[in-house]
């Protein structure tokens, strides 16, 4: 099974590059990244979450919910519209802040099947499309805190780069 990179690594900070083909392999990849989120108890898992700078992230929010593979996205447009909500990260155990984001998107990418997508997308899926979009391009939720917020969270965020996680995290509930 696929590790978890955890906040301190250098990976978690750099650009990722495109899939230059969505083939077996890609496909493959998207697959066992869902197996590892979903073992984490995550909603959302991109390719540095994994130590894999590729423009990938898979989505299912939900058990019952349809698995969606991301690969090589783009947002195109973003509303004026904005909402906050409460996010947490895989690769940041243990901290929860409230985050503004869009409330709506418009996002390119293509699917497992190799199909080249536009679509609009609204509410919580919005959200979480943002959260693993932002790791594509080096950037973590905690990003968009302001500074005072970044340093209240020094102590936790140096625990997780010294790998001191809390075990009893991986069990708590869904995170992003």
């Amino acid at each position: 099974m696929l590790n978890i990179v955890y906040y301190g690594d250098p990976v978690l900070r750099e650009e990722c590059e495109d899939f230059k083909q969505i083939d077996e392999e890609a496909v493959n990849l998207a697959q066992d990244m869902l197996v590892a989120m979903e073992t984490y108890k995550g909603v959302g898992l991109a390719g540095p979450q994994i130590g894999i700078r590729k423009k990938i992230f898979v989505i299912k929010m939900g058990e019952d919910a349809k698995p969606l593979f991301f690969f090589n996205p783009e947002i195109l447009e973003v509303s004026e519209e904005e909402n906050i909500a409460e996010e947490g990260c895989l690769s940041l155990p243990g901290i929860w802040e409230k985050i503004i984001r869009p409330a709506s998107i418009k996002l390119k990418y293509t699917n497992e099947k190799d199909e080249e997508k536009i679509e609009q997308i609204d509410g919580f899926l919005a959200r979480v499309v943002q959260h693993e979009n932002d790791h594509l391009h080096g950037r973590l939720f905690i990003d968009h805190l302001s500074l005072v917020k970044k340093r209240l969270l020094k102590k936790a965020l140096t625990k997780i780069k010294n790998g001191e996680i809390d075990e009893e995290y991986l069990q708590e509930k869904d995170r992003i």
